[in-house]
């Protein structure tokens, strides 16, 4: 009976005059209630039927999942930092940022901070931000309800009628005199007026209040005045600390259309900005529907992610990612075969003090690859089709700009760069070579780099997989034609990479000319501000680990330079054995990169179905495998360092006997190396991205960058191998323990589910 006929209701937040403010403005067809529903006086009535039918425009939500319109509480101690959590709220909301780690609604937002002055705004805002916002006003003066507060409010709105959010700071200081004062109607009606007003127009009222010094089991007990306030208002947030000395706190929440939320916040005091450290309760979801919820089961119980075995999922999904890996490695790999079969040491050495261009080009390519792909996906899963296309157009965007800007730049500074990248006089002649050339290669190896993503993210991960291959095969083929054939040397090799680049990223582009889910326009292209900061973004995490790996290849260069000058092996055999070395080493952590690049899917939908023991499973068998690889890696370097270093080219006895220390110390703990980025990546899947980010950060910044700085000074050329096994160990043993304790954590919920 309910698919009869469909009314839409009218909408509670639209003013006498029938208009809303247009930042909250709907396209909905209001229908007269009179004309559909009988009336009696001021009571209005539905039938079930009538109910059933109707179309009730859902409220405008502020900031998702934390405030939506209407009239809420802060509520907090005085001096516990609530005046700063409201003043971070108006300026987020207004700049569009999010607050807490939600999405915000960007609008105009008006703070009275009745309790403050313009000087002590003015500082705090310095702190906080040092961008403006043209959309937070700011007031230190307002009437009280008794005089015209709820008229100033209403001129204010119409003058800015993009108006969003009020924050009221304190309720205290626009109550006025209270002739009933400390009743539970006078509480009840101070707030029944202000929602009447923030529901009338459709927006947020935020009142900042006081609480008890009196303990409470319940916390929004604590809230100062009868439960007449808290029972008028729509929603309560109250900030309590376990001390006052402490910086961090917690922020409790309820509400009539928000959910029951618990954030563990903390405060950043150069900043003056409070930071979520955790979410105890689920986000609010609307009520089930129960069709949706009928093909939500279906498709999950069919979804092999949830149901087909473990050892399988891992194959389908880690094997693609590790050719991926490998193919990347291969281009450094080819090219210093054929360099030191033609050039030798000194072009091997050449090779890796460029490495850390090639490594800037991997991380803008994931900046804007990854985080294009991320933006992509979500708004495409939110339905919104055109913003899908204009985030992927801006991808592209950046990342053929960012590979012009780093040409251009690279080209004009190529000579100080090669030599603060640790070039010797002898190998900066070589490194100007490789390097000069490679840099033209530099807007199509970003460009398929962050492309292959986008092309994954348009269902196209074979597609994505056959553009590396393609130019991965052009080097290898090119290489000994340019080098030996045409007797180009170490410019010949850099010419082959270049071309393998160029046909990779053409191949690229083309794919994305025809997008595949959505097509896209040249109006999709056009830069824009807000969508590129949101693109860097969610792309930062894996762009940062590149730039970290840049920074130790650069600091490792110059160490091994200086100090081996004052060894027996000089400064040249020790950069051109590292080189060689760091490239193969790539070979190993390809194949374990690629593995928990695999396991990612499996542990995040699993972790999201509570389904535990498979995450476990998943986690423990990519371990299992890894470790095989990391003890076969192990031995490989630990047993035949002179053979393998020897496949590069020729060298003296010293080049021969520097590499097998190298190998057999610098990479000594090999064997635990795959704990580390394994458990980095798990803990990502599972949502829990700080500790994911911290474990990336481990070896190479935490551990290994100092150590290569401090060894050196009391072991010599010694000190960078003894820096490598250490960083290893210290990473491998954290990462284990913060892996095991997570797995003990999912292990006691599936034991309280039984």
């Amino acid at each position: 009976m309910w698919e009869d006929k469909e009314t839409t209701a009218p909408d509670p937040s639209v003013a006498p005059d029938g208009e809303q403010p247009s930042a909250l403005a709907r396209t909905d067809s209001i229908a007269t209630f009179e004309e559909t529903n009988k009336q009696f006086g001021k009571m209005r009535i539905f039938s079930m039927p009538e109910l059933m039918d109707t179309h009730f425009p859902s409220r405008p939500c502020i900031i998702e999942n934390l405030l939506p319109a209407g009239t809420y509480l802060l509520a907090g101690a005085p001096k516990i930092g609530k005046s700063f959590l409201v003043l971070q709220m108006a300026y987020q909301v207004s700049a569009g940022e999010p607050f807490l780690g939600f999405p915000s609604r960007q609008g105009t937002v008006l703070y009275l901070a009745l309790e403050d002055t313009y000087e002590r705004l003015q500082k705090r805002l310095a702190q906080m931000t040092e961008r403006d916002s043209p959309d937070l006003v700011l007031s230190v003066l307002a009437d009280t309800l008794e005089e015209d507060l709820l008229e100033q409010l209403e001129n204010f709105l119409f003058e800015y009628p993009e108006t969003v959010l009020v924050i009221i700071d304190t309720l205290q200081r626009i109550r006025g005199r209270m002739p009933d004062n400390g009743s539970y109607a006078a509480d009840y009606d101070t707030i029944a007026k202000l929602k009447a007003f923030s529901d009338q127009r459709g927006i947020a009222l935020l009142l900042v209040h006081h609480t008890r010094k009196e303990g409470a089991e319940d916390v929004f007990d604590t809230i100062s005045g009868t439960n007449g306030i808290l029972g008028a208002a729509d929603g309560a947030l109250v900030l309590h600390k376990d001390k006052r000395t402490s910086g961090d706190a917690i922020l409790d929440v309820v509400g009539r259309d928000q959910p029951q939320m618990r954030l563990r916040l903390r405060f950043d005091p150069t900043h003056s900005l409070w930071q979520v450290t955790e979410v105890e309760t689920e986000p609010f979801r609307e009520p089930p529907n129960p069709l949706l919820e009928f093909l939500s089961r279906l498709v999950n119980e069919e979804n092999p992610l949830g149901s087909e075995k473990i050892s399988r999922l891992l194959h389908d999904f880690a094997l693609p990612s590790i050719i991926a890996m490998l193919v990347g490695a291969l281009y450094n790999i080819v090219d210093q075969f054929f360099i030191g079969r033609s050039v030798g040491m000194y072009g091997n050495a050449a090779t890796n003090v460029a490495l850390p261009l090639t490594t800037v080009c991997t991380a803008l390519g994931l900046l804007f690859g990854v985080g294009g792909a991320s933006n992509f996906n979500l708004k495409l899963g939110a339905g919104k089709r055109e913003e899908a296309a204009k985030y992927i157009g801006n991808a592209i965007t950046l990342l053929v700009g960012s590979g012009v800007v780093l040409a251009g730049f690279v080209l004009v500074f190529l000579k100080p760069l090669m030599i603060a990248f640790g070039a010797t006089d002898i190998v900066l002649k070589y490194a100007l070579i490789f390097a000069g050339i490679n840099c033209l290669g530099f807007p199509f190896l970003i460009l398929g780099t962050g492309g292959s993503t986008l092309v994954r993210a348009d269902g196209s991960p074979k597609y994505s997989m056959i553009c590396m291959l393609t130019g991965a095969f052009i080097n290898l083929i090119l290489n000994p034609l340019f080098v030996f054939v045409m007797d180009w040397g170490i410019a010949g090799s850099a010419s082959a990479t270049v071309i393998g680049q160029v046909v990779s990223g053409l191949m690229v582009a083309g794919y994305l000319r025809k997008f595949k889910t959505l097509p896209l326009s040249k109006n999709d292209l056009l830069p824009n501000w807000e969508r590129s900061r949101l693109i860097s973004a969610l792309g930062a995490a894996s762009c940062f680990n590149q730039f970290a790996i840049m920074v130790v290849q650069i600091t490792l260069n110059n160490t091994l330079t200086h100090y081996g000058a004052d060894s027996i092996y000089g400064s040249e055999i020790p950069l051109a054995c590292s080189g060689i070395i760091t490239k193969v080493n790539m070979i190993y952590f390809s194949i374990i990169i690629g593995l928990s690049q695999g396991m990612q899917p499996i542990v995040s939908f699993n972790y999201g179905a509570k389904k535990y023991g498979r995450v476990i499973e998943a986690y423990r068998l990519t371990l299992l495998i890894g470790t095989v690889v990391s003890i076969i890696a192990f031995a490989c370097f630990q047993l035949f360092p002179r053979q393998i270093i020897g496949f590069f080219g020729e060298g003296s006895e010293a080049y021969y006997q520097f590499a097998e220390e190298y190998f057999r110390i610098y990479l000594f703990f090999t064997f635990l190396d795959c704990i580390q980025p394994i458990s980095s990546n798990f803990f990502t899947s599972i949502g829990k991205a700080t500790k994911g980010i911290i474990l990336s950060l481990t070896r190479q910044i935490i551990f290994l960058l100092p150590l290569i700085v401090i060894l050196p000074l009391f072991y010599g050329i010694n000190g960078v191998m003894y820096a490598g096994m250490t960083a290893d160990f210290a990473a491998a043993v954290l990462a284990a323990y913060l892996g095991w304790r997570e797995v003990q954590l999912m292990r006691s919920w599936m034991k309280a589910d039984k």
